[in-house]
């Protein structure tokens, strides 16, 4: 038996030689422009404060520039833009940050995509109501205004909801979400975001479906009944660098870090971790033919109770 376990090994071992284990190198987000959408329809007022308050603590924190749009589809929602931004640049002027904005009537997510393209910011802030409708009213839309400007912008976009928590304890306790080593760019953001309380929990779930696949395949190789730590030992390996390269640098930074490696429906799992937990969700995206997001962000979009952090990749 023990001659038969030193021949699995002495396999794993071949195959862990065979990737790239080189120490990865991180490099810190510049949040120097953010840029704020806030919505002037009735529901989302609470939402819209709590998107600005946020904004406010991050231009504090990282001495950035801010913008702040507020387009009315509406002559009535007009005047009530025109408001909310008033208000909105008083607040951070007394804040000594450097902000402008500006207000309009028109398409929302035309508007918006084409200020942000001309300010060019780091980070785009949005306040949406349609978070928590979806849940209850099992809406398949995040609105069409956000829906369009996730699937056009190029820039990570932070997509806020109705305050359960206080706005400057945002990145209290970040969930990190890593499927793939192409992540790096979320990991980088929440270390980049995190400060010196928070704490980061390093998420990575696997499908059922595709484990079974991997078992199938490393009891074909190995000629053996394998067992499932060995099979996720081999499966994992993969991302297991940029896992590794996460724990180094947060505790370098003296940041709290767990890890949680599950198996079964990632959309499922992420929401059970994500609810009432943690105060917000980073995940990286790459945008399909057409513009299209991947169907699992875009149900984490929808379906989060928590702020959630989509980063393009």
């Amino acid at each position: 038996m023990a001659n038969h376990s030193d021949k699995i090994e002495k396999k794993i071992k071949i195959f862990e030689k065979a990737v790239d284990t080189k120490k990865l190198k991180f490099e810190t987000k510049k949040i120097e422009r953010i840029f704020l959408a806030i919505d002037a329809h009735f529901e989302a007022s609470e939402i819209s404060e709590n998107a600005l308050q946020i904004t406010l603590n991050l231009a504090k924190r990282f001495q950035a520039k801010v913008y702040i749009a507020c387009i009315a589809p509406t002559s009535e929602e007009l005047k009530i833009s025109e408001k909310l931004v008033k208000k909105a640049l008083q607040l951070l002027e007394s804040e000594n940050i450097a902000v402008t904005g500006s207000c309009g009537f028109g398409h929302p997510s035309e508007n918006i995509l084409e200020l942000s393209k001309q300010f060019n910011p780091n980070l785009i802030v949005i306040s949406t109501p349609y978070g928590e409708r979806t849940e209850t009213f099992n809406i398949e839309s995040l609105g069409t205004t956000v829906d369009l400007i996730i699937r056009k912008s190029p820039y990570p976009i932070l997509l806020v909801r109705k305050p359960i928590f206080p706005p400057n304890e945002i990145m209290k306790s970040i969930l990190l979400i890593i499927d793939s080593n192409k992540n790096i760019q979320a990991a980088e953001w929440a270390l980049t975001l995190a400060e010196n309380n928070s704490k980061i929990m390093i998420l990575s779930i696997t499908e059922k479906e595709t484990m079974e696949k991997v078992e199938e395949l490393a009891e074909s190789l190995l000629d053996s009944e394998i067992d499932k730590d060995i099979v996720e030992r081999l499966h994992r390996w993969e991302i297991r660098t940029l896992i590794n390269g996460i724990i180094s640098e947060a505790e370098t930074k003296e940041l709290k870090v767990e890890k949680k490696l599950l198996i079964g429906d990632r959309i499922k799992l992420t929401l059970e971790e994500a609810k009432e937990k943690h105060t917000v969700l980073i995940c990286a995206t790459t945008l399909e033919q057409d513009n299209v997001l991947e169907n699992e962000v875009e149900n984490l979009a929808r379906l989060s109770r928590i702020p959630i952090l989509i980063v393009k990749i």
